[in-house]
């Protein structure tokens, strides 16, 4: 299964949809639709180290959001923006406007 597949296995997404404006080329595989809107499936920087399987610390992130600053690193997207914070009781918090739908 590949890394994308095991890291939304139980998570409701849509990859039938599009995003509006041209990706990336190293974002775009990694683009989904899910319960945030428009959402690229990346971890951040604090999730990287002590992992054995990345699956396990990647979940949608708004595009806006990933494209305020991204890097790639162990085959994976990783979301840089200081603007996002992951609170461990409430999860991903990022600007309200980094949310499209």
């Amino acid at each position: 299964m590949d890394l994308f597949k095991k890291a939304t296995a139980l998570l409701s997404i849509d990859r039938t949809r599009t995003y509006p404006r041209e990706l990336p080329d190293q974002i775009r595989p990694w683009y989904c639709f899910a319960d945030r809107g428009h959402s690229v499936v990346a971890t951040l920087p604090q999730f990287l180290d002590g992992t054995d399987d990345l699956s396990q610390v990647l979940f949608p992130i708004p595009v806006r959001s990933v494209l305020r600053g991204w890097e790639e690193k162990q085959g994976v997207i990783v979301a840089t923006s200081d603007l996002l914070n992951y609170d461990n009781l409430f999860g991903l918090e990022c600007p309200d406007e980094d949310e499209e739908f």
